[in-house]
């Protein structure tokens, strides 16, 4: 029989992940701790069948207008099998109505098991994901040659060109450097209309993960300055490209494309088998705001997963509808 407790071993936690497809950085005991830096209230449940560890869950809690909240669980619950999640969807929505939340959120990942995660969360309706519903991941496991003879003819050509225009690149843990890649970021969504945290938010990402041995910048030069850069995390036998930016002024260089080159093959050179492109648009939205970093994306080749649609445990009905209306009155996705 399957128990549900309070989880604070974390080796037994990291192994769990890492028994998990693409061993999800955002439910690793390091997240958990990024977010309690941040202020947010986290549960750690564990649920285990006698003493073994058989699956868990981060839950992360977080504040709405009127003193309201919800609780948060990124591509969870972890689960070995399908009797575990539906447990631990059960004990989520229990956390829930004890803490008093309006609602309770889940994005999940994917799984060993064939069940349909939508099944086994049984009292959750269908939400809207705050995760990237689509990814593109690359198999770092073979070898660098054969993976660049996967990739589109112009994406090669670009990595070619970069590297005969002698853009230059480096690893780098500096918090100097993460000012520059801040910067970066914020040209870039400028140009592309996106909106982003505050700086303390990726400051404390950075600093958090990067203690942990989980977070590196790398960095294209050009011209004698850094032209573009990419936050990679390290997790297990999975590297994923979290955020990047880049200077538009010097799009001739193609310096993004020798930084996912060069970030390839330093994967493949760690031993690390997949590496995660973190986001794609949807297959039928051409005109999605994702549409021109997909195309660049795509390039790169790769497998494309589709994770199960997120899930809504509706605890406070009036409340919900409320806040509802007021999100789309102001413009905001619909939760």
């Amino acid at each position: 029989m399957v128990t549900v407790r309070t989880l604070d071993d974390k080796e037994a936690l990291h192994d769990l992940v890492g028994r998990q497809p693409l061993q999800p950085f955002l439910q690793s005991w390091t997240w958990g701790e990024f977010q309690h830096v941040l202020g947010r209230p986290i549960w750690w449940l564990g649920a285990f069948d006698e003493n073994r560890l058989v699956g868990s869950a981060l839950v992360i809690g977080h504040e709405l207008l009127l003193r309201k909240t919800y609780l948060y669980c990124p591509r969870g619950p972890l689960a070995d099998r399908s009797e575990v999640a539906r447990t631990l969807f059960v004990a989520m929505r229990s956390l829930g109505e004890k803490e008093n939340a309006m609602y309770v959120k889940v994005d999940p990942g994917i799984y060993h098991f064939a069940d349909d995660v939508t099944q086994l969360a049984g009292k959750y309706t269908l939400g809207t994901t705050l995760q990237p519903q689509q990814t593109l991941v690359i198999d770092t496991a073979q070898s660098p040659d054969d993976l660049l003879a996967s990739m589109h003819p112009k994406t090669r050509y670009n990595i070619r060109l970069a590297e005969k225009k002698k853009v230059t690149v480096r690893w780098s843990t500096e918090l100097q450097d993460l000012e520059t890649f801040l910067g970066l970021m914020h040209q870039t969504a400028q140009r592309q209309g996106i909106r982003l945290h505050q700086d303390q938010y990726y400051r404390q990402l950075f600093t958090v993960l990067q203690t942990a041995g989980m977070a590196e910048l790398i960095l294209g030069e050009y011209n004698g300055a850094v032209r573009s850069a990419h936050m990679i995390i390290w997790h297990g036998r999975t590297a994923t490209y979290l955020h990047g930016g880049s200077d538009d002024s010097t799009k001739e260089a193609m310096v993004p494309y020798l930084l996912q080159w060069e970030t390839i093959k330093q994967a493949h050179q760690r031993g690390v088998k997949e590496y995660d492109l973190w986001g794609i648009a949807p297959d039928d939205e051409p005109t999605h705001k994702w549409a021109g970093i997909t195309r660049f994306k795509r390039g790169f080749s790769g497998r494309q997963i589709v994770f199960p649609l997120s899930l809504n445990a509706i605890l406070q009905p009036q409340w919900y509808q409320a806040y509802r209306l007021a999100k789309r009155m102001r413009g905001g996705v619909d939760e």
